[in-house]
């Protein structure tokens, strides 16, 4: 059964919930949910822009700007992965997918779509506009931006009287995932304590560690961000209050020292080597997918990225049983909204689909978390490569 071959935009009628360039940001709903008190929210991945400059640039796309969106039909940016999937039609694959033989407990549910368009993760908050130069002022308010989705569906679309609700995203919206999870299930319970709530990042844990040729790091380029969109006070409330006086509170604008802190039951969706990481933060400088590509250097790198990251996850699962887990070690990025990955890749003989049945009925057969060995010993890896 496929559900919802429309969707409809909905521009915020806030006004200061604004993208990059000052038009108003938006979500997407799709139409004739069988299940309308349930709920999926997808946060749109797509990056962050780390300079001044590079903010001006985005605000001219899709990603910073509403004003190319497109009013109903499919979503924004079609030919994007991070966006719906590698779907050829242009609809969600995957754990977002319409269609019953995909995502069999959500299909049904209400989708709400929120397209990506401040560059901060959902998570700038600066009220005053930015002059860039004279024709151009940017707008940093991420965090209106999602506070305003919730409020028009509060009001007019029935997320009052939700029975359950899933907040998940992909890569930057996967990293918005972790960030605002705990946030986003304080307001809905405020409207109803017996609200099931849950969330799954996927492909949003970027490592805080030095690239493979130690140039500036990422963390470098998203301490700035945090700066300058001033996103202190808009991520996790309990990192942040750890961090309360000290000059290192732009770490919990990072999943590795946000996700200790998170309440919320989570299912994380990761390549523990994830392609887009790797290649383009970490600066591996190879392509692992062709023989003899890299050095031993390059490719032991790998294997302690995914060590690494087991370190900051393992701790985790093991403190809080509530949280489950899929981690394969694919040269992909995507992993949850691939129709490959959700579906065909196994890891310990079982789908990231059946591990993720498996943890949302809490049924515990097959096991809800799953993680898989070195890179290249998995044959039912789709490697994509890249940031799809």
């Amino acid at each position: 059964m496929f559900v919802g071959s429309l969707w409809t935009l909905h521009l915020l009628s806030d006004p200061t919930a604004l993208c990059l360039d000052g038009s108003p940001g938006g979500f997407y709903l799709s139409s004739s949910p069988l299940q309308p008190d349930r709920y999926i929210f997808h946060l749109q991945g797509g990056g962050w822009c780390t300079s001044y400059e590079d903010c001006a640039d985005r605000s001219g796309t899709h990603y910073g700007s509403s004003s190319t969106w497109t009013r109903a039909g499919q979503c924004p940016d079609d030919n994007n992965p991070a966006c719906w999937g590698d779907s050829p039609s242009g609809f969600p694959d995957g754990l977002q997918s319409l269609n019953e033989s995909q995502s069999p407990l959500f299909y049904g549910a209400q989708h709400v779509y929120i397209p990506y368009c401040d560059g901060a993760s959902f998570s700038g908050q600066l009220l005053a506009p930015h002059t860039y130069n004279s024709s151009l002022n940017l707008y940093f308010r991420g965090r209106r931006i999602l506070d305003g989705v919730m409020d028009e569906l509060f009001e007019n679309f029935g997320l009052k009287e939700a029975k359950e609700v899933l907040l998940k995203g992909c890569s930057a919206g996967g990293m918005a995932v972790y960030l605002h999870a705990d946030y986003v299930g304080e307001r809905i319970r405020e409207h109803s304590s017996k609200v099931r709530y849950a969330a799954a990042p996927g492909a949003g844990m970027f490592l805080d560690q030095k690239a493979f040729l130690q140039n500036a790091s990422f963390t470098t380029y998203l301490k700035w961000s945090y700066e300058a969109q001033n996103v202190s006070g808009s991520t996790n409330a309990a990192c942040e209050a750890a961090h309360a006086g000290s000059s290192d509170g732009y770490l919990c604008y990072l999943a590795p020292h946000v996700l200790p802190y998170v309440s919320t039951p989570l299912f994380i969706s990761n390549s523990l080597t994830d392609s887009c990481a790797l290649e383009y933060l970490m600066e591996i400088g190879c392509d692992p997918l062709s023989p003899g590509n890299c050095s031993q250097g390059q490719l032991s790198y790998i294997s302690q990225y995914r060590a690494n990251m087991l370190g900051i996850l393992e701790p985790v699962f093991k403190a809080n049983s509530r949280h489950g887990g899929f981690l394969q070690s694919c040269w992909n990025h995507i992993v949850e909204d691939d129709s490959i990955s959700w579906g065909s890749t196994r890891v310990q003989n079982q789908t990231q689909s059946q591990t993720f049945s498996a943890w949302w009925k809490g049924s515990g057969a097959p096991h809800t978390l799953v993680v898989d060995g070195e890179w290249g010993s998995n044959p039912t890896c789709s490697n994509l490569g890249g940031c799809d």
